[in-house]
């Protein structure tokens, strides 16, 4: 088995490419927003740290990151503002793009340089 870290890679299931796109439980606001609570702005933190390793780990290899909400917990208003302070964050860097997971296991089927867990 390789390590891949956060990155979307493929194994062979029943003699086909599977594409597997890595998730974490961290940036999930289930977790986040539970025991032991966090603040908005100690959640929207952790969010930019995150993401600044890894856009620097990206200047020498591919890197992806999940974050998980559900309508209940981040869909209300100072959640909400927190999430679009993240992604205007995000997106204030260069060859950032975002993507459903569906996109991302599509992409991986069809992109040749992929890890390959074999």
């Amino acid at each position: 088995m390789i390590s891949v870290g956060n990155e979307p890679f493929t194994v062979t299931v029943n003699g086909k490419p599977f594409a597997v796109v890595p998730y974490t439980i961290r940036n999930n606001d289930i977790v986040r927003f539970d025991s032991p609570a966090t603040t908005n702005a100690a959640y929207l933190q952790d969010l930019k740290d995150d993401f600044d390793l890894l856009y620097a780990e990206a200047a020498s290899r591919r890197r992806m990151m999940s974050i998980s909400t559900h309508d209940r917990i981040s869909g209300i208003p100072g959640r909400v503002k927190m999430l679009e302070e993240f992604i205007k964050y995000a997106r204030k860097h260069n060859g950032v793009v975002f993507m459903r997971k569906d996109e991302i296991a599509k992409w991986a089927l069809s992109a040749s340089n992929v890890p390959h867990e074999g």
